[in-house]
């Protein structure tokens, strides 16, 4: 795809969550309004065991949903594991998607879109989460990876 054609990066991470990961990415692909070939779904998986991996590599060669899998060998956290996806993302505009949420809002994603262009956002990203969590998880601070290498050498590999 065209960096310049394609608009929007959802990021979603993952690790051993195979049906959360499966009724998101379905979610996301029936609400998100906008045609397939506008935006990229970048699922970076962080080692899963449960059949996550295989999943998305079946899902991906299929070319139904507009899937890019990263795989990674350990769980790094989600602020890491975000900071993986926004590396491979080639949208204008990136959308962090947790993994359990699930839209319930028709052309969620194009109405965002819209909102973007309309306020002429100088940072071109956005987090979907959860309304509650246990606990609280402070791995999310910004990382600029120095290079691919520096990558690799956490485990990071794309399909």
């Amino acid at each position: 795809m065209e960096k310049n054609k394609l608009k929007l990066s959802i990021i979603v991470r993952t690790f051993n969550r195979l049906e959360y990961t499966m009724r998101s990415i379905v979610s996301i692909y029936e609400q998100c309004g906008l045609d397939p070939d506008l935006y990229e779904i970048i699922v970076v998986d962080m080692g899963s065991t449960d059949g996550t991996r295989e999943w998305l590599k079946a899902i991906k060669d299929d070319g139904y949903y507009p899937v890019r899998p990263v795989f990674m060998e350990k769980n790094v956290g989600d602020g890491l594991g975000m900071q993986v996806g926004i590396e491979y993302a080639k949208g204008e505009f990136i959308a962090q998607h947790d993994n359990d949420i699930l839209l319930q809002t028709n052309g969620y994603y194009k109405k965002l879109l819209n909102i973007y262009k309309e306020i002429n956002m100088k940072y071109k990203t956005c987090a979907i989460g959860g309304v509650h969590r246990q606990g609280s998880n402070f791995d999310s601070a910004p990382y600029k990876f120095a290079s691919k290498r520096e990558m690799k050498s956490l485990g990071v590999a794309a399909d």
